[in-house]
Order: structure tokens, then C-alpha cells, then sequence
């Protein structure tokens, strides 16, 4: 007689082996999707967020930093900020830099000389130290609840219209005026 044995591992093989051991750690069957929905969804958000790959290594060499080292940083900062929500958070998303907020350190802090490059860097690095730790404590839902909707809708907006004045600018749609500021280029 032959012992009871889950025929569908013993006959598996290493590709459904491997596909096992993915459904099992991330609960794709549980979510009602499959690996290959799976791929292509990393694979169609990879391409959403690419575009800040070029355009945040171009913001930040406003600074001195080069496009190489800030593409580089992009890179990294992308792939293990979205490797940890994945691997940690079984969340499917894809996170990267935001480019307002490059925009307002290149152009708002250091290209206006408000900050050095090392000063901006530091406060970036206190900024993520502290919002990991008001994550981890839940603090951060606290925070963002006694924000007034017109606040954060408020910062989005000018976010926006920073961007697109320094879209603007760099292509000289509009130039710098001592009279209105700004004026059509």
C-alpha cells in the first residue's frame, strides 16, 4: 500500500515547485489573481513610474549633483523602497522618488541657495528617518487625519504648478521678468 502523499507536490516539478512556493509566500490564489496577472501588473507599473528614472536625474543635476549619480539614486531608492513593501508588505506597489518634491529641494533649496546640496541631503535624511519611525508607530495616520482636506489639496496643486514652471521654463516658454516675474519667453 502506498502511503498518502499529495500527489500534486510529488509530481510537481521545479517550475511548479517554484510556483507553489511564490503562491504560498504572497497569497496570489487567496487574492484571486495568478503570477502571470501578477507580471504583467509589476510590469505595467514599472512602466507608469519609468519616466521619473530621466525626468528626477534631470531636476536634481540642477544641483550638483550628476545625472548619473541622481540616476543612480533613483534606481536604487526605487527598487528597494518597492522590494521592501513587496517582500515585507505583500503590497503591489511600485515606489519611487516624487518629483515635486525633487523639484522644490533642486529648485526651491539649493539652485536658490537657501541650502548647501549637504544641507538639503541632511534634512532629506532626518525627513525619512522620521517618517519611517511615525510609520512604524502609526503616527503618520494621526498626522495626515488632523491635516484639513484644503491643506493637502493645497500642496498637490502647488506642487503641480512648480513643476509645470520649470517645465516651462527649461524649454523657455516662459523668462524671468523684473516687472511681472514672469513673461511668456
Amino acid at each position: 500500500m502506498i502511503f498518502p502523499v499529495n500527489r500534486s507536490i510529488a509530481m510537481a516539478s521545479t517550475g511548479n515547485k517554484l510556483k507553489m512556493r511564490i503562491n504560498s509566500f504572497f497569497c496570489i490564489e487567496d487574492h484571486g489573481t495568478t503570477i502571470s496577472t501578477e507580471i504583467r501588473a509589476g510590469i505595467t507599473s514599472f512602466l507608469t513610474v519609468s519616466y521619473i528614472l530621466v525626468v528626477n536625474s534631470k531636476v536634481m543635476a540642477a544641483t550638483s549633483v550628476t545625472e548619473r549619480d541622481a540616476l543612480t539614486g533613483t534606481i536604487l531608492s526605487s527598487f528597494a523602497s518597492s522590494a521592501i513593501v513587496g517582500l515585507f508588505g505583500n503590497s503591489p506597489f511600485a515606489l519611487c522618488p516624487g518629483l515635486g518634491l525633487s523639484a522644490y529641494l533642486s529648485y526651491g533649496l539649493v539652485v536658490s541657495e537657501v541650502l548647501s546640496l549637504k544641507e538639503a541631503q541632511t534634512c532629506v535624511l532626518i525627513s525619512g528617518i522620521l517618517t519611517g519611525a511615525m510609520a512604524l508607530t502609526g503616527l503618520n495616520t494621526v498626522v495626515m487625519n488632523r491635516i484639513p482636506q484644503s491643506v493637502k489639496m493645497g500642496t498637490v496643486i502647488g506642487m503641480g504648478a512648480l513643476i509645470a514652471l520649470i517645465g516651462m521654463t527649461s524649454v523657455d516658454l516662459v523668462v524671468s521678468n523684473d516687472d511681472t516675474l514672469v513673461a511668456l519667453g
